[in-house]
């Protein structure tokens, strides 16, 4: 994450809005919605659960409509290897 400075805001479906703050290698989660987020992230709370716990793959919810995102194709990627990382670390539940 280092170098990566970026705001990722989350509208989920049932969820309040919140984004995520990358700066300086750090992360910090702020409630609500920012003004001038780098990416946008869409879908139901359910759909992105499923994909931060790999039990759906991330190419095929964006091909069948089920989350989608706004901003720069180069960031959603980052962030998916963010996302990656963060599985390989931590044990789900099933």
């Amino acid at each position: 994450m280092n170098g990566w400075n970026r705001i990722v805001q989350f509208s989920l479906d049932g969820e309040d809005p919140f984004y995520l703050e990358f700066s300086g290698g750090a992360v910090m989660l702020h409630d609500g919605t920012h003004g001038k987020p780098d990416l946008t992230l869409k879908g139901a709370n359910e759909v992105f659960y499923k994909l931060m716990t790999g039990k759906l793959d991330r190419m095929r919810a964006i091909l069948l409509g089920q989350i989608s995102f706004h901003g720069s194709v180069k960031d959603a990627a980052r962030f998916a290897d963010i996302g990656d990382e963060v599985r390989r670390s931590v044990k789900f539940p099933p």
